[in-house]
């Protein structure tokens, strides 16, 4: 996963099955401003159809993701 800041935030990363329910909690840290990629672990998640929740102090956005 790759993303980039504009400013020094906390990010938090959050996976929730298809009910809504938090799965994992993937990341919740500081990062510094600039570009930065993180691995994401998810031998431990059955397939299956995911929303990833990407959260700063400033904004929030969600994808999808299908395990296979």
């Amino acid at each position: 996963m790759t993303f980039a800041l504009s400013k020094d935030e906390i990010v938090t990363v959050k996976v929730r099955n298809m009910q809504g329910q938090v799965v994992a909690v993937v990341l919740s840290e500081y990062f510094p401003s600039g570009s930065h990629e993180v691995l994401v672990n998810t031998e431990d998640l059955p397939s299956g159809v995911y929303i990833v929740d990407f959260q700063t102090e400033t904004m929030r956005q969600h994808t999808n993701w299908v395990l296979k």
